[in-house]
């Protein structure tokens, strides 16, 4: 197997770019303290509520929060942001609505008061600005942007934060064996297969920025024994029509299992993504990489 190539990759983020100069970034977006402002006091309350600029947003079971409306900062057509560390919708950006937020009934929270709820707390701060925080990942709301954090993911430098990225409403599975293979291609030609189940692996087959090969193929997977690096390998066949993944969307394996993130000028990043055992790959601006293998 060829070496794999560790020059850097300039990442290009949807929504805010970053510049660091340090071997690892942990997200910690600025969140204050809540112990000094009141709890509001609403009887019957379920978790649902609506900011002071008037969004509407639903806490769930799952540590989760949906909010949906006019989102500052975003891209033309996202209506939705979800907050989340749960089995349910991966935390990012949406261009659909969902069942929640169910806020029908629901009261206004007022500057200067919180709500908590299934390990949730949010708040609404001067500006104004809503900040939710589930002990783990946190979400801000206000001053022109809208912001997903998560205190302990650490990535290199170069590989995005897949929750900048809009989740995509396009089905991209009923490919391989069993019909859970996600598969797309990249504006670069390139061909890319999330298959996940219990764990599984994630590869990109096509000429691949940086490998002078010819046809090359880079993978990444979470099973011991399999395949991993840059190299030469094969691809299941597609069942029909493979899709284009946009630059700015990403997609999502079987079970939340995996990511792949499209870039701009045809690049892909993809990934195992939790805490500090994040691995995966970039194929972008000139050069294919790994990390975490």
């Amino acid at each position: 197997m060829l070496a794999v190539l560790l020059a850097a990759c300039t990442p290009t983020h949807p929504f805010v770019q970053t510049t660091t100069t340090s071997s690892s970034v942990v997200s910690t977006p600025h969140v204050t303290s809540p112990t000094d402002i009141p709890t509001v006091s609403t009887p019957g309350f379920d978790g649902d509520f609506i900011t002071p600029d008037g969004l509407a947003c639903a806490v769930g079971g799952d540590r989760s929060v949906d909010c949906a409306g006019a989102l500052p900062g975003v891209q033309p057509g996202v209506v939705r942001v979800r907050m989340g560390t749960g089995t349910g919708e991966p935390a990012g950006y949406y261009r659909v609505l969902d069942t929640h937020p169910r806020v029908t009934g629901a009261q206004r929270l007022e500057v200067g008061r919180q709500v908590a709820k299934y390990g949730v707390v949010c708040r609404a701060e001067s500006g104004p600005i809503t900040i939710c925080d589930n002990g783990k990942q946190s979400l801000t709301i206000g001053s022109g942007k809208t912001v997903l954090g998560d205190r302990g993911l650490v990535l290199p430098d170069g590989v995005p934060r897949p929750y900048d990225f809009v989740v995509s409403e396009v089905e991209y599975d009923g490919h391989g064996p069993k019909g859970i293979e996600r598969m797309f291609t990249l504006a670069s030609g390139l061909r890319c297969s999330i298959l996940t189940y219990s764990g599984g692996s994630i590869a990109c087959l096509g000429k691949l920025p940086g490998f002078t090969g010819g046809t090359g193929y880079v993978s990444v997977s979470n099973v011991p024994g399999n395949p991993k690096g840059v190299g030469a390998g094969t691809m299941n066949p597609p069942r029909g029509e493979v899709k284009r993944l946009p630059p700015g969307d990403s997609v999502y394996g079987y079970g939340n299992q995996g990511t792949c993130m499209a870039l701009m000028g045809g690049g892909v990043a993809c990934g195992f993504f939790g805490g500090t055992k994040s691995s995966g790959f970039v194929a972008a601006n000139g050069r294919t990489w790994t990390f975490g293998m």
